[in-house]
């Protein structure tokens, strides 16, 4: 992914700045437009880069403390942190996917850093560092996305109770921005840290949609209720219909392009040991070429909230959970292209602060300029443009 800090681009930067510095005096405000134009300028969260690409007309060294000193305010911060959050919550619609995806960040060499992450505690990584729960909005069918949220934690921090804990105060603050807006979609890194399906359906007001089948495993070995009886998943599945087909269009890495067709349907449900508020379990029956050796196994996604049974609806979620795994991979390219890891600041609010201005400036960059896109979304609802290989025959009427 690469980016060029243009002037035209430069100066609407320096609008969003102000904006976003909405409340803080002057300073303050200085701080946060230098800090954001610095690390457009130099891809890089590294305050000897960003301090470099600012030019002033002292040392490099001193414009460098300037913005570590800045840095150090914790509730300059938070300001920074609320603006953003309401600025991207009004971007979230009732029926906005969002992605929850876990990931680690690796500093493979630091050992001074404040409330460093031992390698042999992080399950995803060999190195040292911290975790972030970064939420993702989605619209299915595009290739937009917007960063909402980005949170840093470490288990050594004295405020620290458990990752789930993190997780969970992460997507509270989000639904609040939103007044509720938004399905949350539990993603990459979830699993590994033990959240539950049972603590995410308990958040109060939360919609989610959960990969029963490939992420979830304890709702796909547990029982349901279902016309107020209590079934196993398996027996529910066999049980439901899917009278809704849709074919997806997906690009393989070899650029051969790929017709899957789904049966979808969807049953009033919800786990046993949940509130006891029904739900939607959705079930999808796959058939291609390339998954016709294979067992045919149901996929099963699951609604906290009611689905409408109709293939409009049904396609829409369908749709939006085939687009989650290329939103978050661009998500994650993108936050990389400006070297992530790079960050050299010893304080844990300092990098609280650091990654708060790297979120101000993808989301300038996804929202504001809407220069940086999903590439490759994956899966499609019509078949992909272009003169390239196929697996399917497309009529001369249509024009691809």
């Amino acid at each position: 992914m690469k980016l060029q800090a243009t002037a035209p681009y430069q100066d609407r930067l320096r609008e969003f700045a102000s904006d976003l510095a909405c409340g803080l005096g002057k300073v303050s405000a200085k701080f946060v437009e230098d800090s954001l134009l610095g690390i457009y300028r130099a891809k890089s969260v590294n305050l000897t880069e960003v301090a470099r690409t600012l030019d002033e007309s002292i040392a490099i060294h001193a414009t460098q403390k300037r913005l570590s000193r800045n840095l150090g305010h914790p509730e300059l911060g938070r300001m920074i942190a609320a603006n953003l959050l309401t600025f991207a919550a009004r971007r979230v619609r009732q029926d906005t996917m969002l992605a929850v995806h876990v990931r680690d960040l690796k500093k493979r060499y630091a050992r001074k850093m404040q409330y460093l992450l031992p390698a042999d505690e992080s399950p995803n990584s060999d190195f040292s560092g911290y975790r972030i729960c970064e939420i993702v909005a989605c619209k299915p069918g595009t290739d937009r996305y917007t960063p909402i949220a980005s949170h840093l934690w470490s288990s050594h921090a004295p405020t620290f109770v458990s990752d789930s804990a993190e997780i969970i105060a992460t997507i509270e603050q989000v639904l609040s921005a939103t007044n509720g807006r938004g399905i949350i979609y539990p993603h990459i890194g979830v699993r590994e840290l033990n959240l539950s399906a049972t603590d995410l359906i308990a958040l109060t007001g939360a919609r989610a949609l959960f990969n029963v089948t490939g992420s979830f495993p304890e709702l796909e070995h547990s029982n349901w209720i279902h016309n107020k009886r209590s079934v196993s998943h398996s027996d529910l599945v066999d049980a439901s219909k899917t009278p809704y087909g849709v074919t997806l269009y997906k690009m393989h890495p070899n650029g051969v392009e790929e017709s899957i067709f789904c049966e979808v349907g969807s049953v009033r449900a919800a786990p046993a040991d949940s509130s006891g508020k029904l739900g939607s379990l959705m079930v999808v029956r796959y058939d291609s070429p390339s998954l016709r050796d294979l067992p045919k196994i149901p996929h099963t996604l699951f609604s906290t909230s009611p689905l409408k049974n109709t293939r409009a609806k049904l396609v829409e979620i369908l749709a939006g959970h085939a687009s989650i795994i290329a939103t978050v991979a661009a998500n994650v390219e993108h936050k990389d292209a400006y070297h992530l890891s790079g960050f050299r600041v010893l304080s844990f609010e300092r990098m609280h602060t650091l990654l708060t201005l790297l979120q101000a400036v993808t989301f300038f960059d996804t929202a504001v300029t809407r220069r940086c896109r999903v590439e490759g979304t994956g899966f499609s609802l019509q078949p992909l443009p272009g003169d390239h290989p196929r697996t399917f025959l497309i009529p001369e009427s249509v024009n691809v």
